[in-house]
């Protein structure tokens, strides 16, 4: 076996470790090949960027630098892996292709060894939910941290009991059940699993769960590792909110993605949680002004990095003292002039990097109100501006050129401004 495989070897055998894959960029660098050469930087740069969550300040232009330096290769590296029927090779991570989409359990079951023997396998997305259960005859199926179920809203609470259940069902960070059927038996199931005291992030977004389903999962014994919980567009209410809020599992969480806050009662209880206090990275659906001003003026979210948002709370979030250390703001539905106005007289806003305004109705004037703003001057650095307007004429696009669209990342495109996905996967 020639020295280069030997090294991959090493990496798929040990798809955890950094260790190998750092002696492989090193080994590549000795070569001294181009290819060899950008290969090497590119391993080492995803590895310096998989510590730091999506939301970090850092994060954006680091991924940017990525794209920029060695986007135009990914292709050919691709190209080294073979082509295996039924399966579609993921993301680079970390410098190696480290997951994949199977078609069906059982190709995974008859492929499995291979795929692992090709990347160092960490993840898996299933797309047919058929014969799931055979996942139970992979040798392979143990060592995954990743598992998304891709179905499509027919993954049934049923169906998550019988996944828990193998015998080998694996050791998970992180899993992935969004927009399926999994409703409060299949939360409840997932807050009883042992298998799951490892789980970093849960992401059960659209799946019917109601206050049951909250309360299960806030109740959990082995959900106490958790640093990231999306549970938007379920139909949870002041119940299930209150329970999450006063539940020791959401000390650690990091990240929140929620839909309805329960109301104003709900959402007192998220500003006053003594648990909820570390959060970098919100998400709120809730139309009520009243809870969204309870939880923009609330300390508890002193610490937001990210914070997405309906438009009803933009006054509110401009207004409160406590969203100094903010960096990226996403407004969800369409502004106003006095959204727009609060937001550019807003001093709390002064680090701001990022304002994400997609789909918005924006017109000249609230786009003359941001680009004149003597607060506004870090967008940048990342300014965000999305979706075209019959309100917004050149008059504004130019204003916020001259202001915000000299960066880079951003430069103007017809119609308005770029498209920058919310985050840049590789």
């Amino acid at each position: 076996m020639s020295e280069r495989k030997q090294l991959l070897a090493a990496i798929c055998a040990n798809p955890e470790e950094d260790t190998p894959r750092l002696a492989f960029a090193d080994w590549l660098e000795e070569q001294g090949g181009e290819d060899d050469v950008a290969r090497a930087g590119f391993v080492r740069a995803q590895i310096a960027l998989d510590p730091l969550p999506r939301y970090h300040p850092d994060w954006l232009p680091a991924a940017h630098d990525i794209l920029r330096r060695w986007g135009s290769k990914f292709g050919d590296w691709r190209l080294e892996l073979p082509r295996i029927p039924g399966v579609s090779w993921g993301q680079f991570r970390r410098g190696f292709v480290d997951s994949v989409s199977v078609s069906s359990a059982k190709n995974f079951v008859q492929k499995g060894g291979r795929i692992a023997a090709t990347v160092p396998l960490l993840g898996i997305s299933l797309t047919d939910r058929n014969e799931f259960t055979a996942f139970g005859r992979s040798p392979v199926f143990g060592r995954l941290r990743r598992l998304q179920i891709a179905h499509g809203r027919s993954f049934t609470a049923t169906n998550t009991q019988e996944l828990l259940a193998l015998p080998n069902f694996p050791r998970l960070t992180h899993l992935d059940l969004s927009t399926e059927l999994v409703a409060n038996d299949g939360a409840a199931a997932i807050a009883a699993c042992p298998h799951l005291a490892g789980l970093t992030e849960l992401r059960l977004s659209e799946n019917h769960i109601a206050d049951a389903g909250y309360t299960a999962l806030a109740k959990s014994p082995h959900l106490s590792n958790l640093r990231a919980l999306h549970i938007d567009r379920n139909i949870g209410g002041t119940t299930g909110v209150r329970a999450l809020a006063e539940s020791p599992n959401a000390a650690g969480l990091r990240e929140l993605s929620l839909g309805y806050c329960g109301g104003p009662d709900g959402a007192r209880a998220l500003a006053t949680s003594r648990y909820l206090t570390k959060l970098e990275d919100f998400t709120v659906n809730d139309f009520v002004v009243e809870s969204l001003e309870a939880t923009a003026n609330s300390p508890n979210f002193a610490g937001l990095i990210r914070l997405r948002i309906t438009a009803r709370g933009a006054k509110a979030v401009a207004e409160s003292p406590h969203m100094r250390n903010l960096r990226e703001l996403w407004l969800i539905q369409n502004t106003t002039l006095d959204d727009a106005e609060s937001l550019a007289k807003s001093p709390h806003l002064v680090n701001l990097r990022r304002l994400n305004l997609s789909g918005h109705i924006l017109s000249d004037k609230g786009a003359l109100a941001l680009a004149e703003s003597p607060y506004l001057g870090g967008l940048c650095e990342g300014w965000l501006f999305l979706g075209a307007s019959p309100d917004l004429t050149q008059v504004g696009i130019s204003a916020l050129l001259n202001r915000f669209g000299h960066h880079p990342a951003h430069m103007p495109a017809p119609g308005g401004f770029p498209s920058l996905p919310e985050d840049v996967r590789f």
